[in-house]
């Protein structure tokens, strides 16, 4: 009888354990979607690659923009390049990543999962 009441109370506990994956991961490739003309014409072309290594490369067909690492913390996603911090963050909504500015939304523009 008390190895069934053990059960009883530790079964809910890591079923709610399991149950609490925390975000999903931002791995993927993402391209620009814009506003508009807000980054200038061809911009869609832009991708953003989040390897699974942690490591990216935001490129324009062949050419390297930038590469370096990134990580995630809940929601929010941080990019550094050597040891530079990349200025904007970038925050998911809704499957895409946002800029951030000052805590602020950029609406004109968003990486846009493929």
């Amino acid at each position: 009888m008390r190895k069934r009441f053990l059960f009883v109370c530790i079964l809910p506990l890591l079923i709610a354990t399991g149950c609490n994956q925390g975000p999903a991961s931002m791995v993927g490739t993402y391209r620009v979607e814009q506003e508009g003309q807000a980054m200038g014409e061809g911009a869609e072309k832009i991708t953003l690659k989040l390897n699974e290594d942690k490591t990216f490369a935001i490129e324009a067909g062949p050419m390297k923009l930038l590469t370096g690492n990134w990580t995630q913390e809940g929601e929010k996603l941080n990019l550094s390049s050597g040891n530079k911090v990349v200025k904007t963050d970038y925050t998911r909504k809704d499957g895409n990543l946002v800029p951030m500015d000052g805590g602020k939304e950029v609406s004109a523009w968003r990486w846009k999962k493929k």
